[in-house]
């Protein structure tokens, strides 16, 4: 009877310490960044690479499914996606600093090995690349905009343009600047020696006033 009774505290206490450990695991992780291996992770042999100045050398969390299996997620998956995207915690993204409202985003494209290491060479789409863009937060109903990428002089790296969206009312303080900031969703899709592809990121931008 003895032995029972303490075979079943100990199997207790057992089951707290793995339950306080997974608890102080959990916490940890979503109080600090994503660890850079995490950040860029693709489902296919494809991934999408951005390239803009961060101060912070911060780096966009993407990812990237075919065309068909990025079609069929429901609602509840894509908003885990967006949470996904936009970092662990505030300041986990990129932010990119707009010059009088506008700043550029270079895009690219890789294919990798199955030991996730990329091939040398930039893939040229088989057409422009389409990208949508929406406000993450914003006072009013969220922006949506479609366009295309633009071809830059190198092959295989892509340009967008991107724009102020928010009112001027959407302003923050901090210290002695004032600035407006805006969140973005980028959903970028494309096709690649006939297959098509879709890359899911978030990025801030500043703009200082």
């Amino acid at each position: 009877m003895k032995k029972t009774k303490k075979r079943n505290i100990l199997l207790l206490v057992m089951v707290l310490l793995t339950l306080i450990c997974g608890t102080i695991i959990y916490i940890n992780s979503s109080l600090t960044p994503l660890p850079e291996n995490k950040r860029n992770i693709t489902a296919t042999d494809i991934k999408m690479l951005m390239d803009f100045p961060d101060k912070a050398n911060r780096t966009p969390i993407v990812r990237t499914y075919t065309k068909e299996e990025f079609d069929s997620f429901k609602v509840a998956k894509m908003d885990k996606l967006r949470r996904l995207t936009s970092g662990n915690i505030e300041g986990d993204i990129p932010a990119l600093v707009l010059d009088d409202g506008i700043g550029v985003i270079r895009f690219s494209f890789e294919r990798i090995d199955e030991q996730d290491i990329v091939s040398r060479g930039k893939i040229v789409t088989d057409e422009m690349p389409n990208i949508r863009i929406e406000t993450l937060y914003s006072q009013e109903e969220p922006v949506v905009i479609d366009d295309i990428l633009m071809a830059s002089e190198e092959a295989g790296i892509y340009l967008y343009e991107v724009k102020s969206r928010l009112k001027q009312d959407k302003t923050y303080h901090h210290e002695n600047d004032s600035f407006i900031m805006e969140g973005l969703f980028i959903k970028v899709q494309y096709s690649i020696d006939g297959k098509e592809y879709v890359s899911i990121t978030a990025i801030s931008t500043i703009e200082y006033k």
